[in-house]
């Protein structure tokens, strides 16, 4: 199961980095979303498959967030939305 990244959200011209590990996940694993942004954000979200999915700020600019694949997920690109 791939990790397809599409950056897309309400930024006020601000750039964002968004990492995924691991990039090639199996169901029932967990990923990890690293997100970084270079200016003020007016907000920020996620969704992973459709669903969203809660970031924590762990330092000025960084975010992280943790997301579970379901043991039934089937095999198949995984979108991330940032």
């Amino acid at each position: 199961m791939n990790a397809a990244l599409l950056l897309a959200g309400a930024l006020s011209a601000a750039a964002l980095e968004v990492r995924v590990e691991p990039s090639s996940a199996r169901p029932g694993d967990v990923l990890a979303v690293y997100v970084e942004d270079e200016g003020p954000l007016e907000r920020l979200s996620l969704e992973v498959a459709g669903r969203p999915v809660p970031l924590f700020p762990v330092a000025p600019g960084r975010w992280r967030a943790l997301h579970g694949l379901t043991a039934e997920a089937a095999p198949g690109m995984v979108s991330v939305r940032a």
